[in-house]
Parts: C-alpha cells; structure tokens; sequence
C-alpha cells in the first residue's frame, strides 16, 4: 500500500504532507466550484458558499480518468480520493461528487480537480 514503508517515527511528517495534500485539494474544489458555479449576484458569496460534507479514500479503486491515464502512461495515482460537496448557490441545495485522483507531480505541475462524471 502507500504507506507500507512508513516507520512511527515517520509519522509527524506523513500526516503534514497529507494535511497539506487535503489543503491543496480542497483549494482546488473551490477554485472549480468558483469557475463552474460562480456565486449569484443576488445572495451574498458566504451564503453560495461550498461546504465539503464528507470525503472518502479508496487507494485501490481506479476511476474512469485514472484507467485512461493508466494506458496512455502507464502511470496510476497512488491515492484516490472522492470528496462530496454541497452547493448552495441560491436554489435547493444540491451535492456532487468530486473524484480526486493523486499523482506524483513534478515540481510546478498542479492537481487534476473535477467533478465525477457517475455516481458511484
């Protein structure tokens, strides 16, 4: 798995880097949801706001993009993350499922964010 090689003493920095990885990521939800649904001029932006409402790791699940990219590279992620956000852009409220799928990336290359093209 993707920590096999991880010794306790190992661990502060382990949980860093993942906190940071979920940081970054969550910076890209909201730069898609501001790019895809983009607040209305009649509610203020807190109220349009996305809040994140559970998310979900499945390190060994490859979705759609990630069995694509598998045989165009070779490459494949090594974690898998589905995150479910609520929008609340004016109307009912409505969730969608953002499938994140982690890459080693060479310095100056950013993270692959979109919302999931199924629901499963």
């Amino acid at each position: 798995g993707k920590a096999d090689d991880v010794e306790e003493r190992d661990m502060d920095v382990v949980v860093r880097v993942h906190n940071d990885m979920n940081e970054r990521t969550w910076r890209e939800v909201l730069r898609w949801e501001a790019a895809t649904h983009p607040a209305s001029e009649e509610k203020p932006a807190a109220s349009s706001s996305p809040s994140l409402l559970r998310f979900q790791g499945r390190p060994h699940d490859l979705s759609p993009l990630a069995l694509l990219h598998r045989l165009r590279t070779g490459a494949v992620p090594f974690d898998r993350h589905d995150w479910v956000v609520r929008r609340a852009d004016g109307g009912e409220p409505s969730d969608v499922r953002y499938v994140i799928d982690y890459y080693y990336l060479e310095p100056g290359q950013t993270l692959a964010t979109a919302a999931a093209a199924d629901d499963s």
